[in-house]
């Protein structure tokens, strides 16, 4: 499920760039691109990733700040998002139910809200009593808007 977290991070900077954020032809130009936007990770974060992986030497890069990679117009609450797709660590990277009550995502919430042809949007608070028992505290910003 991380994985696909990251990868949504990256889908989303992608349509906010109209072009990959971590382009690469192999991995090793794919990871230099990771470190010029996110940073070096440190010693803590490579292992959060894998624990396996402990004799690294990586050329310390600094965090850019997402103003220099994103246009000026892009949401600042989107950016948010993004950063908190893009954390090394697993365990500090937003869950997908986490996803889902982010302020990104409060247009969804209002019934004026209408699809470009002016119709209705379908029910997107649906949720399964299962998927509310994940985390019940966040149930009322979950089906906050339910049709």
């Amino acid at each position: 499920m991380v994985r696909a977290v990251w990868s949504l991070g990256c889908v989303a900077a992608e349509l906010i760039l109209g072009r990959p954020l971590f382009p690469g032809r192999d991995c090793v130009e794919q990871l230099v691109e990771i470190f010029q936007v996110l940073g070096t990770p440190t010693r803590d974060e490579i292992e959060s990733m894998n624990r396996s992986y402990t004799d690294f030497r990586f050329t310390t890069v600094q965090r850019r700040p997402w103003s220099s990679t994103f246009p000026a117009s892009a949401p600042a609450d989107l950016i948010d998002l993004i950063a908190k797709l893009l954390a090394y660590s697993p365990s500090v990277r937003i869950t997908p139910l986490h996803v889902c009550i982010q302020p990104t995502f409060d247009v969804l919430r209002q019934s004026s809200t209408r699809l470009p042809n002016g119709a209705a949007l379908p029910p997107l608070f649906n949720f399964t009593e299962t998927e509310l028992g994940i985390e019940p505290a966040l149930n009322a910003k979950l089906t906050a808007g339910a049709r």
